[in-house]
């Protein structure tokens, strides 16, 4: 759960990709760790995230977990194109703009 998900108003205060976790969703980042280690069993992984801050901090919860359980990190990527879809300002505004969506 970011700041986002909570008050969708925080994208055009702080922009998209400085919207941060909630407490609940670094609580989930490493509950999503937790599960990860179980499907991981013992192989080593390879990380991949995007610039956007909730990313860089659901890694870290993720990672602290993975660490946690004895999984190795044998190579970790920060990658601007694994970016989500660039709003431009879609959510800049008093009600969300759906012009784009799905008819």
């Amino acid at each position: 759960e970011s700041e986002g998900n909570v008050n969708y108003q925080m994208y055009g205060e702080k922009g998209d990709p400085n919207i941060e976790l909630t407490e609940k969703g670094q609580l989930q980042a490493r509950e999503a760790g937790d599960r990860i280690a179980e499907l991981v069993g013992d192989r080593v992984v390879l990380t991949y995230v995007s610039p956007y801050t909730r990313t860089r901090q659901t890694y870290r919860g993720v990672r602290e977990r993975l660490m946690a359980a004895g999984i190795e990190e044998a190579w970790h990527l920060e990658d601007p194109r694994l970016r989500e879809r660039e709003f431009c300002g879609t959510f800049q505004r008093e009600k969300v703009d759906t012009s784009d969506a799905e008819k």
